[in-house]
């Protein structure tokens, strides 16, 4: 804390926030965590003051970026925290470049959405399979059906690794 508040450089911070099995919210700080404490809501306007309290408590004001997911209330709550930045008079460039999206939450969206349909696909192969392998009829039934379209080899031993 000491050096924080002694320091004159610029840090970058990333902050997320979750809800545990008790339905508590909690906020990080992260890297080196600087706090970890419960919040009462996720609203952004309640993230962006509980964000600035906790950095005014260890005296740090000036900001390079702050990094989080792409959450509606975190875009509100890094707007508040610019108003408080600019307020302390340490707003780098009006905050135009404060704030920056997580780049691994994008990835992770994107790679959700896209297997959304294959997601159904797979389902479909899975219940079939379960429905094949427990019966030994079905089973000669399905590696007959392989051998006649030359699938023998991959569906067939694509089915039994399935375990």
């Amino acid at each position: 804390m000491a050096i924080f508040k002694e320091t004159q450089q610029r840090v970058s911070l990333t902050t997320d926030t979750w809800t545990c099995i008790q339905r508590i919210n909690y906020m990080t700080l992260h890297k080196r965590i600087i706090k970890f404490f419960p919040i009462s809501s996720h609203r952004g306007e309640h993230l962006g003051k509980s964000i600035s309290k906790c950095i005014h408590e260890w005296g740090l004001h000036r900001f390079f970026t702050v990094t989080v997911d792409n959450a509606g209330s975190n875009s509100v709550a890094i707007t508040e925290l610019s108003k408080q930045l600019t307020k302390w008079g340490t707003n780098l460039m009006g905050g135009s470049h404060l704030h920056i999206r997580c780049m691994a939450h994008i990835v992770n969206l994107i790679v959700q959405d896209c297997t959304k349909e294959e997601n159904v696909s797979i389902e479909r192969v899975r219940q079939t399979v379960r429905y094949i392998r427990p019966s030994p009829s079905r089973l000669k039934k399905f590696q007959e059906c392989c051998e006649d379209e030359n699938l023998a080899k991959s569906l067939y031993a694509w089915m039994f690794l399935q375990g």
